[in-house]
């Protein structure tokens, strides 16, 4: 006939704990889900680091060291251009190097 007050509340907080428990699963897979999102682009990211390293072994540059460098600023290759020498002209000094 009628349902007790008692068994109401207790009815109520069953439903409430099925969904407390339903809500914290979905939490728990969508933090899995953006951890396995997170390993696999770090292992993204450290395999392209490696492969770039090796290139750069790989690969016959080297960069001068400061002993080979005497602090001068490079020297120009040719005539600068003249539309170039205007657009560093109009540089503020604070910007420059």
């Amino acid at each position: 006939m009628y349902k007790s007050i008692k068994s109401k509340a207790e009815e109520q907080f069953a439903a409430t704990q099925k969904k407390e428990k339903r809500v914290l699963k979905e939490k728990e897979i969508a933090r899995q889900e953006r951890a396995e999102q997170v390993a696999k682009l770090r292992a993204l990211r450290l395999a392209k680091e490696a492969a770039d390293k090796e290139a750069a072994k790989a690969s016959d540059f080297k960069a001068p060291s400061a002993a080979e460098h005497d602090g001068s600023e490079p020297k120009a290759q040719g005539p600068i251009d003249k539309d170039v020498e205007r657009d560093l002209l109009e540089i503020p000094s604070s910007l420059r190097r």
